[in-house]
Order: C-alpha cells, then sequence, then structure tokens
C-alpha cells in the first residue's frame, strides 16, 4: 500500500500511468489511440479507482489525499470528455444518476453517494465556491433524488438546498430546484394514470348517491349534461341499444355507424366491448350468430362492412371504428399508420390527429395535436378537442374546457401547477388567480375520483412539493440564498464566473479541472467534437459523427455542395494531368 506522503506526491503519475505514452490525451493523435482501445483504457482506469479507494484515510490530511487521488481519475475523464464520441462511452459506461432504472447495488457502493452528498454540502458553505460548483452541486443533488431520496431524508441540509434553489432569480436554477423536490416522490408514485370503476359509476348513478359539495357545484357550472360521467352513462345505453339491435338485424355496418360515433363522444365508449356476444349459450348446439365471441372481436368486421356498404362518410367511420379497436388493444404503431392513411383522404376529421398524437411521442405528437385543433370546433366533440389540447401541451386551455370529471385533469392540473411553480417562483403563487384555479382543478377531482371509488395515480408532484416547501424552516432557506452564487450563462468576462474558462463547446469548466484544449475536428451537421469523425467520401471535406449525422446533413444541404465539390476536384486533377 502506498504511503500517505508518496500517496500525495505521485498521485497523477500514478493515474497517468494508465495511459500509454502514445496515448496523450492533450492531442488528437492521443485521443485517436484512446478510441482504438477504449474498453482497455476504462478498464485501467476503473482499477486505479478501486486503488485510490483502499489509500488510507484514518486522518484529515490521509483523507484529503485520499481524496486527491480519485479526483485524478475524475480529471482523466474530464479530459477524455472533450471528444463527443468518447464522451458518449463513458455515459454509457459510468451514469449512475440519471438512469431510469436504479444502478446495481454493487456499484452504487463504490460510489459512497452519502459521502459524496456532505462533502459537496460542506463546501458550498465555504466562502468562494464559484457558480459553476454552485451549479454541478445541485444538478447533483437533484440527481441523487432520483433513485436514493433516502439519502436526501437522512441530510436535511440537501432538500433544504432544493427548495432554495426554487426560488431563486434564474430560471436553471429554479428548474433544478423543482426537478429535484419532485423527484423524493417518484418511487411513491406510479404512472399517471386513472381506471375507471364503471360497476361504481353506474352503483352510484343509480342510487342518486350525492356528489361530494364541491364537485357537484362544478359539475353544475360545466354543465351535468356535458360532464364525462353523463356522456359514459349515455354511451353505455346506446351501446346497449346498439348490440340489441345487431343482434335482430345482424347488420354489422349499422353497427359500426353508430360506433363511429360513440368513440367520438367519449374515451370510455366502447365500455361494453369486452362483453360476449351470446353470454348464456355456452355448451349449445345452436349455432353463433356471428362470427366472434366478444363484441371487441366486431370491431374489424364491423369496419369492413362499412368500407363495402360505400355510402357517404362510411370510410371515415370505419377508420374510426378500427383505429379505437387498435388503440384498445395496445397496438397504437397500426393505428397510427392507419390514422395517416385516413387524413390523406379526410384531413378535416380531428380525431385521426388525435389518434396520430396518442400514440406518438415528441415532436411528431404535438404538431399532429396542434393540427387537429385547427379543424375547428363544428368538427370536433368536446372529448377530442380536450384529447388534443391535453396531447399538445396546451394545459391552460384543457383545464379551461375539460370536464371536472375528466381523467386527465389531476393529472394536468398537477403539471400546470409545476410549470407555475417553475417559471413564476415559490413565492408569487399565492397572487396567481391560475395557480388558485389549477389547485382547485386538482382538489375537486381528486374528490370525484375518491367517490366514484377510481384508482387514480396520478403523480400530485406539485402539492407535495408546495408541502416540502412549506415544511422547510425559513431560516434554513435564508442560509442557503445567502451563500447561493448562480447566474445565467454569460460571457466570461464581466461575470462572477471568476477564473472559469470557456470549452470549445461554449460552456463553462471549472478553472482547476485542466479543460483539455486539443483540436478536434467538427461535425458538418451537429458541430459535436470528436477526433475520429468519419469523411464524405464524395467532396472528402465534410466530417460527421455518424452515418445519421450524413444522411440529415445530405438531405438538408450538402447534396448540392458535395456534387459542386467533386466536380471541382476532378477539374483540378484534369488540370494537373
Amino acid at each position: 500500500m502506498y504511503s500517505v506522503r508518496r500517496a500525495g506526491i505521485s498521485l497523477w503519475m500514478l493515474c497517468a500511468s494508465t495511459l500509454n505514452s502514445q496515448e496523450k490525451i492533450s492531442t488528437r493523435s492521443g485521443l485517436k489511440n484512446v478510441h482504438k482501445d477504449f474498453d482497455r483504457v476504462n478498464a485501467k482506469l476503473i482499477s486505479n479507482w478501486e486503488l485510490f479507494k483502499r489509500l488510507p484515510s484514518d486522518t484529515p490530511i490521509a483523507a484529503a489525499n485520499r481524496d486527491r487521488a480519485l479526483a485524478t481519475i475524475v480529471a482523466v475523464y474530464a479530459k477524455m470528455s472533450v471528444d463527443s464520441i468518447l464522451r458518449d462511452h463513458i455515459f454509457h459506461v459510468t451514469a449512475l444518476l440519471e438512469v431510469r432504472n436504479p444502478p446495481e447495488p454493487k456499484l452504487l457502493k463504490s460510489f459512497e453517494l452519502p459521502r459524496v452528498l456532505h462533502t459537496i454540502l460542506v463546501l458550498l458553505r465555504k466562502p468562494g465556491a464559484t457558480p459553476l460548483a454552485w451549479e454541478h452541486a445541485a444538478t447533483y443533488v437533484a440527481s441523487v433524488a432520483m433513485h436514493f431520496p433516502d439519502i436526501l431524508q437522512a441530510q436535511p441540509s440537501s432538500i433544504n438546498l432544493l427548495v432554495a434553489l426554487t426560488r431563486s432569480p434564474h430560471l436553471r436554477a429554479r428548474a433544478t430546484g423543482v426537478l429535484g423536490v419532485v423527484r423524493l416522490h417518484v418511487l411513491d408514485s406510479e404512472d399517471p394514470v386513472a381506471q375507471s370503476n364503471m360497476g361504481a359509476l353506474v352503483a352510484s348513478t343509480v342510487s342518486c348517491k350525492p356528489w361530494p359539495e364541491r364537485a357537484d357545484a362544478a359539475a353544475t357550472a360545466y354543465g351535468k349534461h356535458r360532464i364525462e360521467t353523463t356522456l359514459i352513462m349515455e354511451c353505455t345505453r346506446d351501446m346497449l341499444n346498439a348490440i340489441g339491435r345487431a343482434k335482430e338485424t345482424k347488420d354489422l355496418a349499422e353497427l359500426g355507424e353508430k360506433l363511429a360515433r360513440l368513440i367520438l363522444r367519449t374515451e370510455y365508449s366502447l365500455g361494453l366491448a369486452w362483453s360476449k356476444v351470446n353470454p348464456n349459450t355456452e355448451g349449445s348446439t345452436r349455432p353463433p350468430q356471428f362470427p366472434f365471441n366478444r363484441w371487441m372481436e366486431a370491431v374489424p368486421h364491423c369496419a369492413t362492412a362499412l368500407r363495402k356498404r360505400g355510402g357517404p362518410g362510411d370510410a371515415d367511420a370505419a377508420d374510426i371504428v378500427e383505429t379505437k379497436g387498435l388503440i384498445l388493444q395496445a397496438r397504437r404503431t397500426e393505428a397510427v399508420a392507419l390514422a395517416r392513411a385516413a387524413l390523406k383522404r379526410s384531413p378535416r376529421v380531428a380525431y385521426f390527429h388525435y389518434v396520430i398524437a396518442l400514440g406518438s411521442s415528441g415532436e411528431e405528437g404535438v404538431r399532429s395535436a396542434r393540427q387537429g385543433l385547427r379543424c375547428g370546433a363544428k368538427d370536433t366533440t368536446q372529448y377530442v378537442r380536450c384529447g388534443l389540447l391535453y396531447r399538445s401541451a396546451e394545459y391552460g386551455s384543457f383545464l379551461r374546457e375539460a370536464p371536472p370529471d375528466a381523467r386527465s385533469v389531476g393529472e394536468v392540473s398537477c403539471i400546470y401547477l409545476l410549470m407555475l411553480l417553475l417559471v413564476k417562483g415559490d413565492e408569487a403563487l399565492e397572487s396567481l388567480p391560475e395557480f388558485k384555479e389549477a389547485n382547485e382543478k386538482l382538489e375537486i377531482s381528486d374528490e370525484i375520483t375518491s367517490f366514484f371509488g377510481m384508482r387514480y395515480n396520478a403523480l400530485n408532484s406539485a402539492p407535495r412539493a408546495r408541502q416540502i416547501a412549506a415544511n422547510t424552516p425559513e431560516a434554513a432557506l435564508v442560509r442557503w440564498l445567502e451563500r447561493m452564487v448562480l447566474e445565467e450563462a454569460q460571457g466570461a468576462q464581466g461575470s462572477s464566473y471568476g477564473e472559469a474558462r470557456v470549452s470549445n463547446e461554449g460552456s463553462y469548466m471549472h478553472p482547476r479541472a485542466g479543460v483539455n484544449d486539443v483540436a478536434l475536428y467538427r461535425c458538418s451537421w451537429c458541430g459535436a467534437p470528436s477526433a475520429v469523425l468519419r469523411k464524405c467520401s464524395g467532396c472528402q471535406k465534410t466530417r460527421y459523427c455518424d452515418s445519421e449525422c450524413q444522411k440529415q446533413h445530405w438531405t438538408d444541404e450538402h447534396r448540392k455542395a458535395c456534387k459542386r465539390e467533386a466536380r471541382k476536384t476532378d477539374d483540378s486533377r484534369v488540370a494537373e494531368v
């Protein structure tokens, strides 16, 4: 084992021995060599990390030397990370806190999260902490909350820090604080899903059991004939009538037409679709009335019958029925494909936009939802419009237009309250009328879901975040706020970043981290720096991270430029000959 003295003197030399002389990471050729043998280099770094962890730490000096030793490994990774492709490799093998699933216990133990958290909080209390140090510390604390809220609970000062961040005048700091506070209860919550208890709904409606007072007042103000509960009951009645009629006439096209109208009225329009076609004929020798056993299985048959009938609107009705059936069977990819095809024929049917928004993620889903909203109220039912508002992230409009008993009101209220907390800050919330309205809608939604026996697993992050903030001692917040040194990104000069330096990518680097100033290639599409970017085989001038960047650049702008450059190269070669 290395002595404390030797550990203090030769830490960097020991760590640097991880890399061969040909792998000097301050040069482009050295980084190229790391790329070629990344697994071996990374394994040696991890081996040294474990070695340094076993250094003596029984005295303050010994512990400080041990921490410096571990810091050398971090410094090497930091120097390697200026190469964007290497950085992706490093994050892939070492990422611990920002992953969706919790890390392995063995890996978690090696990182000593409680000790690191304690050290960070101690350092922040010392004078002279830079804005960059504060930014990294805040991100770390918020990340720990993702899977290890118990570690923060054991050190209440860390939670006080997160709450103090929500009061920062800087949006980025507030976002980090809000995220951390919300994450404290992520593990206690399930996905934001509400499951309708149809039995309880029917029983309470038939028995005329009175609603909770505030919920009843909200339903009356909205119009009880328009609320979700009324629509579900009416659709259930109409579905029963349609099934009875289909048994008499055997006309599946007529049944499909009625189902299409019901589907546009409420999410739970086909609540009886899973019931059996002939519930009392098991073991009977009589031939079945229909070529299916449950009414859900009738959906594709109804769509086929409508297309065969070919009347006005039958094609749209067939696609509406079939997409709903696919959604109920969790076959959303097929539903989206069918909706896209239907829009080519009928671009004004908002429901098809809603199906695409429901089954797509990210930009495509939002774009489709907003296109659906432009179809106009005449062509859009209340249910479809509210669904489009939700999927287009128009949360304020959704809360104004949705019935108080709609499934997503509680979830959207939580999201909207968190957005207000983030944008306006904690201290300004109480005076905002939209905050009071959203909070009241959340409380009413909770009353309704409990009344109907629904299982409502909304994250309820906003009320919990507010409760944590309310229970935090004001003196503790003031202490953190007085020490806090955070600024929005500015130029390096004239800001309180002090000696902080600007990296090749424009982000601030800690002055003692030894930023790697190696000159790297830049991806011609995304701008990411790396020592091993591939060249365009045509013009030999542009470089790319991977085939995806090359494909995007080629489609967007490089196609013509590449051909021009290739012709110039050919002409120059001819001239030389």
